[in-house]
């Protein structure tokens, strides 16, 4: 292979690394071995691997082809927005990152407490004290804040269910 040719590759290599950075590499490297189970070198002897052995390697092989050449140019290139795919698709599988757990973690527990707090609320001068009342008596106690929360979602989630109701009827 021509010195030319093997300049072009080194340079689009050499953008590639800097583009990077140092968190960038890692990241393609933590990409590339997941997504072929082989690691990546590290990023200092990725850059001296020209000088080593990879220089020698393409000045040993034959002089590629124009298409070809454009196209290991190119995908040398667009290298990181194909791992950025890659990375994306691993994530996704990936468990969430956690947070407290819900108190009221099932839809009967979340139901149980807007019936008591729709019970609450015509005895209650302040719609506060029902919220606040329904929210000791849970069990595990919860936040009037939380009650609040609940509710709220509840009369959404009704509000919506009314229009599709009314929506079918009048259609």
């Amino acid at each position: 292979m021509r010195n030319g040719t093997i300049q072009r590759i080194e340079k689009a290599f050499e953008k590639l690394l800097n583009r990077l950075g140092e968190d960038g590499y890692r990241a393609m490297s933590a990409a590339w071995q997941q997504a072929s189970g082989k690691p990546l070198l590290s990023r200092k002897r990725a850059k001296s691997l020209f000088s080593l052995g990879f220089r020698e390697g393409l000045r040993r092989s034959p002089e590629p082809e124009p298409e070809q050449l454009s196209t290991v140019i190119n995908l040398v290139e667009n290298a990181p927005h194909a791992l950025r795919h890659m990375l994306q698709e691993a994530a996704r599988e990936l468990p969430h990152g956690g947070g407290r757990p819900r108190k009221l973690d099932t839809p009967e527990k979340r139901a149980k407490l807007c019936a008591r707090i729709a019970e609450l609320l015509p005895e209650c001068e302040d719609p506060r004290f029902a919220f606040l009342r329904a929210a000791a008596e849970s069990r595990p106690p919860i936040s009037e804040r939380t009650a609040r929360r609940v509710w709220t979602e509840h009369q959404k989630a009704n509000k919506q269910e009314t229009r599709k109701k009314t929506v079918k009827r009048t259609a």
